[in-house]
C-alpha cells in the first residue's frame, strides 16, 4: 500500500513538473499616441522601455500528449453590473436580452446596444493589437494551419505574429515561449487609424494561456495555465476628442472632459457583518454620448472610463440638528459607452451607533472626479493589500481549473464568456473582498488615471467647471433590527443637480434592477 501511495505521488508530481507553466505579468497596460506615433506600454507608476511578457515553459507533458497552446484575447464586458468580471470572446456581440427596469434612466439601453459596443472593442483589438509569439528553443514555431478566429504573419521559422480571438500553436520537448503584445504600425498614426476606421476608446481586456486537445476551436479539454489583464486605451485624438494635458512628454494620456449621461440612485443596502453594519449606496449610470467622427475615425470623451466616486457622509438627527457620525468616499469604474448598476465597496459602522426609530441620513456629494477617487482609491489599497485580501496574479504553476464557458467556441452565435474570478485562482485569498471592487485592478494606485478634468459636462455637452459639486443625493432613514436582522426603514431621496432633474423626499414602490429575458 505504501509502495502504491508513493508511485501516486510521483506520478502527480511529475505530472505538474512536466506540464506547462506559464509566468505572467498581472497587469499589462498599453497606450497608443498618435502624436509621437508609438505605443506606450506602463505600469500604474512607471513608463516601460518595451513590452511586459509572459513565458511559457516546461511542456514536456504537453507535448508528448500533443496538445496545444492557445491563447485567448478577450474584452471585458461587464452586463449591466459591476458584480461580476466577465470577458467576452464573441466576434459580434450577441448576448441575452437584459435590460434594467424600475429606474429613472430616460433611455435604457437595449441588448443590441450593448453588443454593438463589445463589437467596436472587438473590431480594435482585431485591427491594432498583435499578439508576438517567439519559440526560443532549438526547435520552430509550430503552428496549425487554418484557424478559425486566428490570422497568422509568420515572421521567421521561430517567430509569428497572431491577431483574432483566440490562437494556436503546438509546443516542443524543449519550448521556451516568449508571449508579448505589440500594437499594427497603422494604428499608431491618425491617418492609419482613419484608414481602419476604427473607433478610439478605453477599455479593458485579458490575454488568457490555455492548454487545448484542439486547434479548431472545438475544445473539449481546455485547462487554464496563466494570463494576463489589459487595459488599452487611444490618448485622445484632438480633432474628435480634447486630450487633458500630457505635460510635454510621452505617456497616457484620457480626455480632459468628464462627461455622463446620468446617475442615479440604486437601492441602498444595509447588511450585518458580525459587530458591524455595512452601508452601500450603488448608483446607476449612463455614460453613453454621440461620438464626433473625422475622416472615418470616431471617439467621445464618453469612449473612456470615468471614476463615479463621491464623498459619503453618515448623519444622525439630534435635538433638531444633524450631527456628524462619519464620512467615507465610495463608488466604482464605469466603463466608456456603457450603462449599468455601480457597486461599491461600502462602509462598515458599528452597531452601537445605531437606535431603532432615530432617523439618520447620508448625504452623497459629487465633487471632483479626480481628486475624490484618489481618496476613494487609497481607502480601497488599504482595504484590499493590508488585509491581504490581494487580487495578485494568477496562478503561474499547475492546471488552474477545467473551464467550460469557453468550449464552444466556434457553434453557435452566443459566444461564451470567461468570468476569471469565478474560473481561475489567484495568488491570495479574496475572502472579505467585494466582487465588485475586483473591476478596479487597472485603475487602482495608477499616477496616469484619472486625468485631472477641466470640465464636468452631460450627454449633451451641457458643462460646468470642475471643483465645484455638481451632484447631490441625500437619503433618509431609520434603522430597524428585528431577530438579529436589520433593516433600513421609512426611506426617502432628496436630489441637487446641474442635470436640473432635482426633487425632495421622493419615496419608492420599486427600485432599479436588471432583469434577463430566458
Amino acid at each position: 500500500m505504501k509502495k502504491l501511495l508513493i508511485t501516486l505521488f510521483m506520478l502527480v508530481a511529475t505530472g505538474n513538473v512536466l506540464a506547462c507553466e506559464a509566468f505572467a505579468p498581472e497587469q499589462m497596460n498599453i497606450a497608443i499616441s498618435s502624436e509621437y506615433e508609438q505605443e506606450i506600454f506602463y505600469t500604474s507608476e512607471k513608463i516601460l522601455s518595451s513590452a511586459a511578457y509572459s513565458s511559457i515553459t516546461n511542456c514536456k507533458l504537453t507535448a508528448a500528449k500533443r496538445r496545444f497552446i492557445m491563447l485567448a484575447l478577450g474584452v471585458e464586458d461587464l452586463v449591466l453590473n459591476n458584480k461580476n468580471k466577465t470577458y467576452s470572446l464573441s466576434e459580434n456581440g450577441i448576448r441575452r436580452q437584459c435590460s434594467i427596469i424600475n429606474s429613472d434612466l430616460s433611455d435604457p439601453i437595449s441588448a443590441a446596444d450593448q453588443g454593438e459596443e463589445i463589437a467596436l472593442k472587438r473590431e480594435f483589438l482585431n485591427k491594432c493589437i498583435v499578439v508576438k509569439v517567439t519559440e526560443l528553443g532549438p526547435t520552430g514555431l509550430q503552428i496549425p494551419e487554418d484557424q478559425v478566429g486566428c490570422e497568422i504573419t509568420r515572421i521567421s521559422e521561430n517567430a509569428a505574429d497572431f491577431t483574432g480571438r483566440f490562437c494556436y500553436f503546438k509546443p516542443g520537448f524543449n519550448s521556451n515561449i516568449s508571449v508579448e503584445l505589440g500594437v499594427n504600425q497603422k494604428c499608431k498614426t491618425v491617418e492609419g487609424l482613419k484608414e481602419l476606421g476604427v473607433t478610439a476608446k478605453d477599455f479593458n481586456g485579458i490575454l488568457n494561456i490555455y492548454t487545448s486537445d484542439s486547434s479548431t476551436g472545438n475544445n473539449s479539454d481546455l485547462v487554464a495555465i496563466g494570463g494576463s489583464e489589459l487595459r488599452i486605451s487611444v490618448n485622445p485624438i484632438a480633432e474628435v476628442v480634447k486630450p487633458a494635458d500630457d505635460f510635454g512628454v510621452l505617456r497616457p494620456v484620457f480626455p480632459s472632459e468628464f462627461r455622463v449621461k446620468e446617475i442615479h440612485l440604486a437601492k441602498p443596502e444595509i447588511r450585518s457583518r458580525g459587530r458591524l453594519l455595512e452601508f452601500k449606496f450603488p448608483t446607476v449610470v449612463d455614460t453613453r454620448c454621440e461620438r464626433k467622427c473625422s475622416g472615418g475615425l470616431c471617439s467621445s470623451p464618453c469612449d473612456y472610463a470615468l471614476p463615479i466616486v463621491a464623498e459619503h457622509t453618515l448623519e444622525v438627527l439630534e435635538n433638531g440638528k444633524w450631527e456628524f457620525l462619519t464620512s467615507w468616499f465610495d463608488g466604482a469604474i464605469a466603463p466608456g459607452q456603457w450603462q449599468g448598476i455601480l457597486y461599491g465597496g461600502g462602509r462598515q459602522v458599528e452597531k452601537g451607533v445605531f437606535e431603532n426609530g432615530v432617523k439618520y441620513r447620508v448625504r452623497i456629494e459629487f465633487r471632483e472626479p479626480n481628486f475624490d477617487f484618489k481618496y476613494f482609491d487609497g481607502d480601497v489599497t488599504r482595504r484590499i493589500f493590508l488585509r491581504n485580501n490581494n487580487l495578485g496574479g494568477l496562478s503561474s504553476r499547475g492546471r488552474i481549473g477545467f473551464i467550460p464557458l469557453i468550449q464552444p467556441i466556434v457553434n453557435g452565435d452566443l459566444m461564451p464568456m470567461i468570468d476569471i474570478i469565478g474560473q481561475l485562482d489567484f495568488d491570495g485569498s479574496l475572502d472579505g473582498v467585494d466582487r465588485s471592487l475586483r473591476t478596479l485592478q487597472s485603475y487602482l494606485n495608477n499616477k496616469y488615471w484619472p486625468p485631472i478634468y477641466e470640465n464636468i459636462c452631460d450627454g449633451r455637452g451641457t458643462c460646468v467647471e470642475n471643483g465645484f459639486k455638481f451632484l447631490e443625493y441625500t437619503v433618509n432613514f431609520s434603522v430597524k433590527e428585528e431577530d438579529r436582522k436589520f433593516t433600513m426603514e421609512d426611506l426617502t431621496f432628496s436630489k441637487k443637480s446641474f442635470y436640473g432633474d432635482d426633487y425632495s423626499n421622493r419615496t419608492l414602490e420599486a427600485y432599479p434592477t436588471i432583469k434577463c429575458e430566458r
